[in-house]
């Protein structure tokens, strides 16, 4: 271990068996896969994302924007909590799985997911309605986790081809 590569941990949490870090006390940066930035953590704007990490979760409270283009080739996935800050055109770039968990409660304009995401996954809470039919491309695949009651409304002006209920 380096001592140039180790960042801070303040702790550790499994998710579908992935192990997410969120800054506090150390961990060598080019051992893990997965990361997680919360409401305290550094300013991502001085933080290089290296390319070993794959994951990216934004938990709940998390406070900043994302610049454009600031994910690296090599994250696919960012599971995206709560967060104070909305989403904007080309903070998603790069990324093929987005997952809009509870507490996500933001207004996905036109432009904001872009083409080069794969899957667009939805909690069962998400309740915001989208803009237009361009909100969400049509070329991904929409799953959307749902319990009763389900408000359908929320899609009824997309044109997607490939959308999948998951009832939970």
């Amino acid at each position: 271990m380096h001592m140039n590569n180790l960042i801070p941990v303040s702790n550790s949490f499994d998710s579908n068996g992935q192990t997410y870090y969120t800054i506090g006390n150390y961990v060598d940066i080019y051992e893990i896969t997965s990361i997680a930035f919360g409401p305290n953590t550094i300013d991502i704007k001085t933080f290089s994302i290296p390319s070993n990490i794959k994951n990216v979760i934004l938990l709940d409270g998390f406070n900043q924007e994302i610049p454009q283009n600031y994910f690296p080739n090599t994250v696919t996935t960012i599971i995206i909590h709560n967060i104070s800050k909305p989403l904007s055109i080309g903070s998603l770039s790069n990324i093929k799985n987005v997952y809009l968990k509870d507490g996500f409660n933001h207004p996905l304009e036109s432009g904001i997911i872009p083409t080069s995401i794969q899957k667009l996954y939805l909690s069962p809470n998400f309740n915001q309605k989208l803009f237009s039919s361009s909100s969400i491309p049509n070329s991904i695949v929409l799953e959307i986790f749902y319990s009763d009651p389900f408000d359908y409304t929320i899609f009824t002006n997309l044109n997607i081809n490939n959308i999948k209920l998951l009832k939970q």
